[in-house]
């Protein structure tokens, strides 16, 4: 590239380069990685904007509640039922080794602590964050949160829901509004994991030194 040499393992170039190279810059936590993000929340947010359709539905983007809160990256307003969805979007690559899963889990924690913020201010402001939202007044409605992930790593948490993006099309597409949110809300949308799995820590010795390895494993009992 002009005079400089780039010198990289085939692997890396070869397979996924794309994904590879995001994954390189989020490890060396650069400035770039957050850029980046925004670039592909923003593409979330097209494709939820052309998928999720309904004369019953309204839909804003890039809300800002309050000077001292993140801002919500997406809402769906089910007429309706008169019920909200505050989303949390988290644009995560595909984990293809147990550390990356594990890395993947604390990109939605994250999000998860955001949606914390984010109710507590809806609790104590029942009236005004409607009007915030979609410049109207309705103080009677019901307001639901989730974190909707790219690539859904299937998180277990019990603070939110974590809905991949298509699972969330699909099960707004396919069942009535209030239904659609009870499934979300119940988790209902998750496919069966094998009975017996867990992500833990396996300990291995080598050469007396203990070293601490993310691991999926299934349960002996």
């Amino acid at each position: 590239i002009n005079k400089y040499l780039l010198i990289t393992p085939y692997l890396f170039m070869m397979s996924r380069p794309d994904r590879n190279l995001i994954s390189l810059i989020a490890k060396k936590n650069d400035s770039h990685y957050f850029e980046i993000t925004n670039e592909l929340e923003a593409i979330m947010q097209d494709e939820l904007d052309l998928t999720i359709n309904g004369t019953n539905i309204l839909k804003r983007r890039n809300i800002n509640l309050d000077i001292a809160l993140p801002d919500v990256d997406f809402a769906i307003y089910f007429i309706d039922c008169n019920i909200m969805l505050l989303c949390e979007l988290k644009w995560l690559n595909d984990a293809d080794s147990p550390t990356e899963l594990f890395a993947k889990i604390e990109e939605i924690e994250h999000g998860l602590d955001q949606l914390v913020r984010v109710e507590e201010y809806v609790k104590s402001n029942p009236k005004g964050y409607f009007k915030k939202i979609f410049s109207q007044a309705n103080c009677n409605t019901t307001c639901n949160y989730c974190v909707v992930a790219k690539n859904n790593i299937q998180s277990l948490t019990d603070r939110y829901p974590v809905i991949g993006m298509r699972q969330l099309v699909n099960v707004i597409s396919s069942n009535i509004s209030v239904d659609a949110v009870n499934i979300i809300n119940n988790r209902t949308y998750y496919e069966p994991c094998p009975i017996g799995l867990e992500l833990k820590n396996e300990e291995i010795i080598y050469a007396n030194h203990i070293i601490s390895v993310p691991a999926m494993v299934l349960s002996k009992n």
